[in-house]
């Protein structure tokens, strides 16, 4: 009886929120390890689901993986132009004469274009996408990630409760080099 209405009370008071996932076949395994670290220190309490998104199609090796491993339900997306991709504005023969250039000094992620579009995606799209527009709140989560300590609270909630809009951790401190123009 207490653990139907344990379940009963976390179905009534979870946030309408999401976990968000953009990451490519290949990384299968290092998002599905990944997952479980997640899930054991957070999401098998709180049971957020999840969305899974990719500037292509998703396997079925890799769909039937990552549900295997989550405890809640999974959707998987696909980013299309013009979410994902330069602005057709974009001069690309100068954009690769720079991305070459930078890559030449060894600068991280200086000849990456999907890294550039994952950039452009995550600051101002993601929130746009179908399956992630309907959710007041989001959280991120990459491949190759793990976490430390089990979460002892819910984050969405504690968002809500307190009337913040935005949280976020600071990991690293940009190359300048890679951003050499962004305040001229």
């Amino acid at each position: 009886m207490f653990l139907l209405l344990y379940f009963i009370l976390q179905i009534l008071t979870k946030e309408n929120a999401v976990i968000v996932i953009l990451c490519r076949n290949e990384e299968m395994n290092q998002i599905s390890e990944s997952i479980k670290n997640f899930e054991e220190i957070f999401n098998k309490q709180y049971n957020y689901p999840y969305v899974f998104l990719n500037d292509n199609d998703f396997t079925e090796e890799f769909k039937s993986k990552i549900k295997s491993v989550v405890s809640s339900t999974v959707e998987f997306g696909k980013i299309n132009y013009p979410m994902w991709g330069p602005p057709k504005h974009i001069n690309m023969d100068k954009a690769k004469e720079n991305m070459k250039s930078l890559e030449s000094q060894n600068i991280i992620y200086g000849g990456s274009l999907s890294y550039r579009n994952m950039c452009r995606f995550f600051s101002g799209y993601f929130y746009r996408h179908d399956l992630v527009k309907k959710y007041d709140y989001y959280w991120r989560i990459e491949p190759g990630v793990k976490f430390f300590c089990k979460m002892n609270y819910d984050p969405f909630k504690f968002l809500r409760e307190s009337k913040k809009e935005y949280g976020f951790v600071i990991t690293i401190r940009e190359y300048m080099q890679t951003i050499p123009t962004l305040w001229d």
